[in-house]
């Protein structure tokens, strides 16, 4: 009885462990999609560059040494390692007819055991030209016959506005003659008022003050702005309204404005189009010179920057640099009380300067 009794309890056992085999055997199909982890791959630092690329947004599936020198060349030196017994390079690449300013992988998703989709960001700029991009990213190995496709996202950069209530320019107005007793450095300050109409045009009165208190705010003329095309027009008392700035400018770009300083046609040439990051937003900055009437020093360098004008002061756009004039620079610019913009000086470390011996 007893050995039938253990013959009876094997059997039991064998059965569940065939059982429990079984189940082991049996595949789990994953849950997708799955997100893929990826490290950017880069020939920057290398002699090397991508070739044989056709910039069709397209992915290409590298899984060798052989298949990637089929699109790279190097003069010198080698290329970065990939571990293809482990991993794979995915190759993207593509075209767009603006500049781009940056290219991020967002996302690399597995939608099943051979599909996946990798999911791109494309920031451009306002710049007018056909550019190329590519992107390179190292994953965990994927089977030949795997398919990924590519999405592409391409986001135009905001135009940040220049006339904004709480905006505040600090303005640096000195002279630096050779008579001590004439020398001064005050502070005006700059902020945009009230709207208004005039003529059935829509304006902000643009404020100034300039005394040491900063008690009396005077109006200063009239801004409007064209956000859609980026251009800031000031209008002066009793005088047709002129073009300030043009942000939708580029390199080569003439600009017909006026100097109000010396109440002349001014004529500006865009130099060069950069952008900087400032007060956490990615702004255009334009370079132009002035070309403006022969009495006056020609060719003046000026910097536009996207939001906030010119280095030189929120009217001095086209202004040209005189012997015995004022020097007008910008302090500071403020956004709602927060400090936005201060250029490096060794020469001033407040947003207000006033040392004026006539006082």
């Amino acid at each position: 009885m007893a050995a039938m009794l253990c013959m009876i309890m094997v059997g039991v056992f064998l059965v569940v462990g065939c059982k429990k085999d079984n189940e082991k055997k049996t595949p789990v199909e994953p849950e997708y999609p799955i997100e893929i982890p990826f490290t950017e791959y880069s020939l920057s630092g290398t002699s090397c560059q991508w070739v044989n690329l056709n910039y069709d947004e397209t992915v290409i599936i590298i899984n060798s040494i052989e298949e990637l020198e089929n699109y790279i060349v190097c003069e010198g030196g080698g290329y970065p390692e990939v571990d293809f017994d482990k991993q794979t390079l995915l190759l993207a690449s593509g075209e767009t007819e603006k500049g781009i300013l940056k290219t991020t992988a967002k996302k690399n998703l597995q939608l099943s055991s051979k599909k996946y989709e990798l999911n791109v960001v494309i920031l451009l700029n306002d710049t007018p030209v056909v550019e190329k991009w590519r992107l390179a990213l190292i994953v965990k190995k994927v089977m030949e016959e795997s398919h990924v496709e590519l999405s592409v996202d391409y986001k135009e950069l905001e135009y940040i506005p220049m006339l904004i209530h709480g905006n505040q320019w600090n303005e640096l107005v000195a002279n630096y003659t050779i008579s001590p007793q004439y020398q001064y450095e005050r502070t005006h300050i700059t902020k945009i008022g009230n709207d208004t109409l005039i003529d059935g045009v829509s304006y902000y009165k643009l404020l100034t003050t300039k005394d040491e208190l900063s008690s009396i705010w005077l109006n200063n003329g009239y801004v409007r702005e064209d956000t859609k095309n980026r251009k800031v027009y000031y209008k002066p008392d009793n005088h047709p309204e002129i073009l300030l700035y043009d942000f939708n400018a580029h390199v080569g770009d003439e600009i017909q404005s006026y100097d109000i300083q010396f109440e002349v046609d001014a004529f500006i040439k865009v130099e060069s189009v950069n952008y900087v990051l400032m007060g956490g937003k990615l702004r255009k900055q334009i370079n132009v010179i002035s070309k403006n009437h022969p009495s006056y020093l020609d060719g003046t360098d000026h910097t536009w920057i996207e939001g906030i004008g010119n280095m030189d002061g929120f009217l001095k756009s086209t202004a040209v640099h005189c012997g015995g004039c004022d020097l007008i620079s910008l302090l500071c610019f403020f956004q709602n009380g927060e400090l936005i913009y201060k250029p490096e000086s060794i020469y001033f470390e407040d947003c207000f300067v006033w040392k004026n011996p006539n006082d």
